[in-house]
């Protein structure tokens, strides 16, 4: 991946999206870190969770809409890296509309890496914004279908 061209498809892989059912958002928050902490790109899979849950404690990122996007820029993640949690029955993630979480779409990235963070959370948005696209990746087979789904919606 270029480092100015990142493309949403190409951190998202098939062991890094998982169907959950977990009790609490910190429980969702836990797993999906714990998926990214098994990559080379963490360097310190306990500071990465800390610093996912220190920003979430600024302000949820649940954007509404059944869409929660974590994120966070530590030195301990040395490029991007994403795990993609799909909870079919709803999470509370004391999101801005109220509404409980289905899509979590966790990403990390080095604190040298701001504009192309920036790039990757909007390609997020952007692909999340279609209800066309939120229905199918709740009802695809995961993780192929999850992944094709993506790749169609970026071209």
């Amino acid at each position: 991946m270029a480092p100015n061209s990142p493309i949403l498809s190409q951190l998202i892989v098939p062991e890094r999206i998982l169907e959950l059912k977990p009790s609490t958002k910190e429980d969702a928050l836990r797993i999906l870190s714990a998926a990214c902490a098994a990559t080379p790109q963490v360097a310190d899979g306990e500071a990465f969770f800390k610093a996912i849950l220190k920003r979430e404690a600024q302000v949820s990122t649940g954007v509404g809409m059944g869409i929660a996007i974590p994120h966070v820029k530590i030195p301990e993640v040395s490029d991007y890296v994403a795990a993609v949690g799909r909870c079919r029955e709803g999470l509370n993630f004391d999101s801005l509309d109220g509404a409980p979480v289905n899509l979590i779409f966790l990403i990390g990235a080095s604190d040298r890496q701001t504009r192309e963070f920036v790039k990757i959370l909007a390609q997020v948005t952007h692909l999340l914004k279609s209800r066309a696209t939120r229905e199918a990746l709740l009802a695809a087979p995961i993780p192929h279908s999850f992944i094709e789904i993506i790749k169609s919606a970026e071209s």
